[in-house]
């Protein structure tokens, strides 16, 4: 089994008692790149999402080869057996470590990923943005736009800051 639980047994009906409660996008922070015997069974369960009209999408990352002198890009998605036959979606969940070595920041697109499966690689959170509200960012110098949506760049960098603590709660603690 991998980590976190059994793709088979939790994730496939995670998926679908999702479905089945009338999610319109399903999007999974995890990554489901280790090869397991049982990825046909949650990949049927993704099948069944999307011919109900559900987007599934799953965390890919485009990690650093440090062996080869900080040059060599490596990206990582969810295993074949997963993505196969499936119209599934990729985010990338790579962060941005600051000076500090806190993370603060996500990316917003890695235009330097060279590969077959999609065309162009927007991190998880604006991938699921778009998914949901069915429109496609518009990535500029100063930031991101998806319909109304206006999220800005951070220093007119390639990224954006996460925000920790949301929305003032209705809660007063």
């Amino acid at each position: 089994r991998y980590y976190p639980y059994d793709r088979s047994l939790i994730w496939s009906r995670v998926v679908d008692n999702l479905v089945l409660a009338g999610a319109k996008v399903i999007v999974f922070d995890i990554m489901f790149d280790h090869i397991s015997i049982k990825d046909s069974i949650f990949s049927e369960s993704i099948k069944n999402a999307q011919i109900k009209g559900v987007d599934i999408i799953l965390a890919a990352n485009n990690i650093v080869e440090k062996e080869i002198a900080n040059q060599d890009f490596r990206l990582v998605k969810p295993s074949k057996d997963i993505i196969n036959g499936t119209d599934i979606k990729l985010g990338l969940v790579g962060t941005i470590h600051d000076n500090d070595g806190f993370i603060r920041r996500y990316i917003s697109i890695d235009n330097t990923i060279n590969d077959n499966y999609q065309d162009q690689y927007y991190s998880l959170a604006l991938q699921a943005v778009m998914s949901f509200t069915k429109q496609e960012a518009k990535i500029y110098n100063h930031g991101i736009k998806i319909g109304d949506l206006t999220i800005p760049h951070y220093k007119n960098e390639n990224t954006f800051l996460i925000n920790y603590y949301g929305p003032q709660s209705a809660l007063n603690l």
